[in-house]
C-alpha cells in the first residue's frame, strides 16, 4: 500500500526551509480550480514554523511539470529550492509495509555572464552548498528523532547542476531515497 499523502507530506516537510512569503506565492490556484482538500493542505504548508526557514530562498518548487518549474526558476532572483520525486517502491516484510521514494533536492541560483565573474560564481556555488548542507543536516537529525521515517538514506550523492540544463541556474542537487513505514 502506497501512502496516499506521500507527495503532500514532502511539500509540507520541505516548506520548513522556505520563508512563509515564498510559500504564499507558490499557492495561487484559483478557488474554482482547486482539487478537493487543497485548502487543508495549503493551511498545513502555511502553518509550518519558520524557525528553520532560510531567507536565501525566494522560490520553492515541488513539481514534475516542466513549464511550472521553468517559470519558477526563471523568475527567481536569489536561491530556489526544487524538490523532485521519482520512483516509489512498496516493500512488505514480516507484516510491515515500507514506502521508498527516490528524491532529488536541488538548491540553485542564477548564473549568467552578465552577473558573474569567476569569483562571484564560486561564492554563489559555495553559498548554495552551505544551504544544501543545512537541509541535509536537518533531514538526518529528523530521521534520528522519528521512528517511522528515514528522510535521508546513505549514501547521499551531491552533484553540481549544469546551468545549461537548468534554465540558466546552477547549484547543487542531492539524490537519495526516503523511507517511510506505513502505519
Amino acid at each position: 500500500m502506497i501512502s496516499t499523502t506521500i507527495i503532500q507530506n514532502l511539500i509540507i516537510y520541505f516548506a520548513r526551509f522556505v520563508p512563509v512569503r515564498v510559500r504564499k506565492e507558490m499557492l495561487k490556484q484559483p478557488q474554482n480550480a482547486r482539487f478537493v482538500g487543497y485548502e487543508e493542505v495549503k493551511a498545513d504548508i502555511l502553518n509550518v514554523s519558520e524557525v528553520q526557514a532560510l531567507p536565501d530562498f525566494d522560490s520553492f518548487v515541488v513539481s514534475v511539470n516542466n513549464k511550472l518549474v521553468s517559470d519558477r526558476v526563471k523568475n527567481s532572483r536569489n536561491f530556489i529550492l526544487f524538490i523532485e520525486y521519482g520512483d516509489i517502491k512498496v516493500l512488505t516484510a514480516n507484516g510491515v509495509t515500507r514506502n521508498e521514494v527516490g528524491l532529488s533536492v536541488s538548491v540553485a541560483c542564477e548564473l549568467n555572464e552578465a552577473n558573474n565573474d569567476m569569483l562571484n560564481e564560486a561564492m554563489k556555488m559555495q553559498r548554495g552548498l552551505e544551504l544544501m548542507q543545512l537541509i541535509l543536516t536537518d533531514m538526518r537529525e529528523e530521521s534520528k528523532n522519528c521512528g517511522v521515517l528515514e528522510f535521508v538514506t546513505s549514501p547521499v550523492q551531491v552533484m553540481p547542476l549544469d546551468p545549461s540544463l537548468f534554465f540558466g541556474h546552477g547549484g547543487w542537487a542531492a539524490s537519495f531515497v526516503r523511507k517511510q513505514i506505513v502505519i
